[in-house]
């Protein structure tokens, strides 16, 4: 599966989004009804999307682990080398930013 390039603007907001996943469904609780909500609810939905759309159970975990709790792939207990780790990351982000509408 060829994916698409993108550029350092575009990564930097879809990968700060990702990290940001757990901050945001926290961040829903406090939310009263508006723009802001809605905002951050589009963007819980963008990522969820993209999460659910994953090969498999091992590639949800590396996003899980990886992006949305920070562990550093060598230390993520599944059986991809980090080579394919950083393509299932990679694909990931490609997904969510077409989610986000930034690509």
């Amino acid at each position: 599966m060829q994916t698409e390039h993108l550029d350092r603007d575009i990564y930097s907001r879809t990968l700060s989004t990702a990290k940001g996943y757990y901050d945001m469904l926290q961040r829903r609780d406090r939310l009263t009804s508006g723009p802001v909500r809605q905002k951050n609810e589009e963007r819980i939905a963008a990522v969820e999307k993209a999460w659910n759309d994953c090969q498999n159970d091992q590639e949800r975990e590396v996003i899980q682990k990886n992006l949305f709790e920070g562990l550093p792939m060598q230390y993520i207990p599944v059986y991809y080398s980090i080579r394919a780790m950083k393509r299932i990351r990679k694909n990931f982000l490609v997904r969510l930013a077409k989610n986000l509408k930034e690509i």
